[in-house]
């Protein structure tokens, strides 16, 4: 497989490159708009914005890929509600890019969608075909991403992967945070009335990889799929299992509502997905998300994150 990641030096990006890396036969080419500097190097680079669309057509027809993950993404929810132009360019503009570029170059396009295409109304985890109803300009450019790789893509192939709350190596996250600032603080204050599955980007990647091998044994050409790790949470809990396992005992906690925050942009209440398509294409669930935390954090406490 000729691999091109997207977004190749972020967080996911990370987890995607040490995940494909295992695989003799993959070579990796990662984009982004800077070098990565950790992690399982890719076996070729290329610097490119994916919102130039000439530099970027260029780019990835030099590289050949038969399998473009599109990870790249502007991800900073207040950032998106500020800067509303940015985030459509990005994230809508750029994944248009990305579709007309991989059906020319007949190539399967994975994107990585999220949990805020929904509007967090729904009391039950949302399923693949619930209909999206994003709250803020995030979800927004990001569902607008989806919308372009339906009707750009068609009959090529595809598949969307929506997931949730991601944490790991090599990038900005919720847990990272928590630690940090509980190091420089007597307490701390989270969101209590919002929930959703956690999710190590480490067992996302390997969900990744497992889905494309299983497609391409069953010849399943395209889809939605909603990933993510086992069973749901608070904000206000997965602080709580962070410290806990961190070993982190002198600070408190205060939980909050949603309404006592002053941040731009409103996040869905309950945007749990419901992972039962993926479980039944792969056989079974990811670990519980507790289980993924802990690990995350044993990696940390031994100075191997990055």
């Amino acid at each position: 497989m000729k691999l091109l990641i997207t977004g190749s030096s972020g967080m996911l990006g990370y987890a995607l490159r040490d995940a494909f890396s295992k695989d003799a036969s993959c070579n990796i080419a990662g984009m982004d708009l800077t070098p990565t500097k950790c992690g399982k190097k890719p076996s070729s680079f290329v610097k490119c914005d994916v919102t130039n669309y000439d530099k970027l057509t260029a780019a990835v027809k030099k590289i050949k890929p038969d399998t473009i993950i599109h990870a790249a993404a502007f991800t900073d929810v207040d950032g998106c509600e500020l800067d509303p132009d940015k985030a459509e360019t990005a994230n809508g503009l750029g994944t248009r890019h990305i579709a007309e570029i991989a059906r020319e170059c007949n190539a399967t396009l994975v994107y990585i969608s999220t949990d805020f295409v929904f509007d967090g109304r729904k009391r039950v985890p949302y399923a693949e075909d619930d209909t999206p109803n994003p709250i803020n300009v995030y979800g927004r450019s990001k569902l607008d991403g989806e919308r372009f790789i339906k009707e750009i893509m068609k009959e090529k192939s595809y598949f969307i992967i929506r997931t949730s709350w991601i944490f790991g190596p090599g990038g900005k996250n919720f847990v990272d945070t928590i630690i940090k600032n509980a190091q420089n603080a007597k307490n701390l204050k989270v969101v209590s009335d919002q929930f959703g599955s956690p999710t190590y980007t480490l067992d996302l990647a390997s969900a990744v990889k497992r889905l494309l091998e299983i497609a391409a044994q069953r010849r399943i050409s395209r889809g939605v799929y909603h990933i993510t790790n086992n069973d749901d949470c608070s904000w206000y809990k997965l602080a709580q299992k962070t410290l806990e396992y961190y070993r982190i005992y002198d600070v408190e906690l205060i939980p909050i509502v949603s309404d006592e925050l002053d941040r731009p942009a409103e996040r869905p209440r309950m945007s749990v997905l419901d992972n039962n398509r993926y479980i039944k294409l792969s056989g079974k669930p990811l670990r519980n998300w507790n289980r993924a935390l802990e690990d995350y954090i044993l990696l940390k406490r031994r100075g191997k994150d990055v």
